[in-house]
């Protein structure tokens, strides 16, 4: 019988597919390599709030690629199509909104567990929340590292910056627990951590969205040895896992 991990890894590809529209690298990412430790402590380190949330529901007021940066990059890609048209920053998200995620959501989450900061109570990111999600069920530590891998390079939605990226949406089931690291913008952290890959070393934006298994967790585990532990440097932060 399938795990709950494998069948929530699977529908993630599944449906990441489309919407990507690229060509991921053989093996990625279930063959990357990833520090637990030395990860939490990144994030933990740069974020401004990390909360324990529950998302409760999803709205059809979201937003894809309003973000200056990703709407400026998603312009310059739509302009140098051959029969490219000026298109003014609204037109570009509401583009994106209806070519590429046309099923987005608004996630509403509410903190049910303040790990570093002071959030407000309630809180949204746009993301998708898709019917027939997996049901959350308790996840052993090689299942919480596989998931933790699948989260790598997690983007709320209005950073979204046009057809081809390879990156992933915040793909949410309604009534399940994540925890979820932002910057003091209240915005999903932009924190990257370092990984190796086929021998090499990359660095992409670290899991600062993930789902939570179970009270023995790993990941939340070792966020609040992270949170516990004094600060590290930069450098420190930024070694590579072995």
């Amino acid at each position: 019988m399938r795990s709950a991990a494998a069948g929530l890894t699977a529908l993630l590809l599944t449906l990441a597919q489309p919407a990507l529209a690229c060509t991921p690298p053989r093996g990625w990412p279930q063959k990357a390599k990833l520090d637990v430790t030395l990860t939490a402590r990144t994030l933990a380190n740069a974020a401004a709030t990390i909360d324990i949330v529950v998302a409760e529901r999803a709205t059809d007021d979201y937003e894809v690629g309003t973000d200056p940066e990703a709407n400026a990059e998603a312009m310059a890609n739509y302009a140098a199509y051959p029969d490219g048209v000026k298109l003014t920053a609204a037109e570009v998200s509401a583009r994106l909104k209806a070519d590429e995620f046309p099923d987005g959501a608004r996630i509403h989450y509410r903190v049910i567990e303040r790990l570093k900061g002071a959030s407000p109570d309630t809180f949204s990111l746009n993301g998708m929340a898709p019917p027939g999600h997996p049901t959350a069920a308790p996840l052993g530590p090689r299942e919480t590292l596989a998931l933790l891998r699948n989260r790598l390079n997690s983007r709320d939605l209005s950073e979204w910056p046009g057809f081809g990226a390879c990156i992933q949406p915040l793909w949410t089931g309604l009534g399940h627990r994540y925890v979820v690291f932002r910057d003091a913008q209240g915005r999903l952290l932009r924190q990257t951590v370092a990984i190796r890959f086929e021998g090499e070393r990359s660095d992409v934006r670290g899991p600062t969205y993930a789902e939570l298994g179970g009270a023995d967790d790993v990941w939340l585990k070792a966020i609040r040895q992270a949170l516990a532990a004094p600060a590290i440097s930069d450098k420190t932060a930024s070694s590579e896992p072995r």
